[in-house]
């Protein structure tokens, strides 16, 4: 990351980033413009856990989901409409084991990956959008 980057992730989000608590009920950051991955690692550098994470309509990628995985727990996770997200982020999904809630609504995480989500241990809720409803029911039954 340049210096330009770290100045202007400095600039935008340290008073959000020295609120974050260790462990924290609800992060919101839909309402934020060009939230992208430097910026959710800036804003994350203190968290160990949330209860509830809400990325959606942001700039993540896969990247961002990776580094999940270094919290403690996340119960629900909302990456809505997150398009930079694909069937690679499956692999580090997998490494939670706390998500009750995963909504990849308007990713671009395709029956595939979804059928690869072997790691989270009985989600109450998994969203998913698809073009292709007879290829759920397929590949849903086998």
């Amino acid at each position: 990351m340049s210096k330009e980057v770290k100045k202007e992730l400095k600039q935008r989000f340290v008073k959000m980033a020295a609120s974050i608590n260790c462990f924290c009920h609800h992060l919101d950051f839909r309402s934020l413009e060009d939230f992208d991955d430097e910026a959710f690692a800036y804003v994350m550098m203190n968290a160990k856990g949330v209860n509830m994470l809400n990325l959606n309509e942001s700039d993540i990628t896969n990247e961002s989901i990776q580094l999940f995985t270094r919290l403690e727990y996340v119960n629900e996770i909302r990456v809505k409409g997150c398009h930079l997200s694909n069937n690679d982020c499956v692999i580090h999904l997998n490494k939670l084991t706390t998500p009750r809630i995963l909504d990849l609504v308007g990713t671009v995480v395709t029956i595939d990956g979804q059928l690869n989500l072997t790691g989270v241990p009985n989600p109450k809720l998994l969203t998913f959008s698809t073009d292709n409803t007879n290829d759920i029911q397929e590949k849903w039954s086998n």
